[in-house]
């Protein structure tokens, strides 16, 4: 395994400019959620998702919800 230092980790507001495609954290239904219902949320004010860059490449990414689960 690849270790990579936290202090190059960049976190940006997802506002739907990034490439998502070739994105996958290894669970379908999550990828689906980022490609896809994120910028509905944020539009929709339910929510804000922001990503997590190593340099150009998405590594991660978490979801502040407006309400629970």
């Amino acid at each position: 395994m690849t270790s990579i230092s936290y202090k190059k980790i960049k976190i940006e507001l997802h506002d739907g400019s990034k490439d998502l495609t070739s994105f996958s954290c290894g669970h379908e239904d999550l990828n689906e959620f980022l490609k896809k219902d994120t910028i509905k949320q944020k539009e929709w004010m339910l929510g804000s998702t922001y990503l997590a860059i190593y340099y150009a490449d998405i590594i991660g990414f978490f979801t502040l919800s407006a309400d629970k689960i």
